[in-house]
């Protein structure tokens, strides 16, 4: 590593009235966990996959999987909030 390199974001768990980072990730740590279990009860409800899904469904399954990679490939983006 070299010398160059910048410090971590400064980041706190409290919440202020300058600072929203905290309410932030856990609403979104919130949604996600929703947003998994309703796709869950969906796929649960169309069992037979081959047979019941159709394009809403991949399109629900990609969203989802973007959203979740987006979240865990920088989560810093929501945290600095």
């Amino acid at each position: 590593m070299s010398g160059t390199d910048s410090p971590p974001p400064n980041m706190s768990t409290a919440i202020s009235a300058d600072q929203h980072g905290p309410l932030v990730t856990i609403a979104t740590c919130l949604s996600l966990i929703g947003m998994f279990l309703f796709l869950l009860i969906r796929l649960a409800i169309r069992w037979p996959w081959k047979q019941l899904l159709g394009a809403d469904d991949y399109c629900t399954i990609g969203a989802s999987v973007s959203l979740l990679s987006s979240f865990i490939v920088d989560p810093r983006l929501i945290l600095t909030v």
